[in-house]
């Protein structure tokens, strides 16, 4: 859904806005190849792709624009963004990537 609204009654009150984005390891770098067929769960419409190659560019595209847009929506807010791997190593991401961004001291 649309974050702005939460995002400004969040910080109109004053608060510091830290957003983090967490994702699993196979959302960060899905594994697919070969041909696909994909399903609406909800039409049941199909779709059949026969270059995985080519979706993958396109969610890795989009994936990215996402981040951005996060990012942004923080940043006019005076707030900041990072996207976590859940995969990553908890240290790693407390003392490492927490500790570049300024986040921890």
């Amino acid at each position: 859904g649309d974050l702005q609204r939460p995002m400004n009654l969040l910080y109109s009150s004053g608060l510091e806005i830290f957003g983090v984005q967490i994702l699993a390891p196979s959302e960060v770098n899905p594994e697919i190849s070969g041909d696909l067929r994909l399903v609406d769960s909800e039409s049941g419409q199909t779709l059949d792709i026969s270059s995985a190659g080519d979706l993958l560019g396109l969610y890795h595209e989009h994936r990215c624009l996402l981040e951005e847009h996060l990012a942004t929506l923080c940043r006019q807010r005076s707030g900041k963004f990072l996207m976590v791997n859940s995969g990553d190593n908890l240290e790693y991401v407390l003392f490492d990537q927490l500790r570049r961004k300024g986040w921890v001291v």
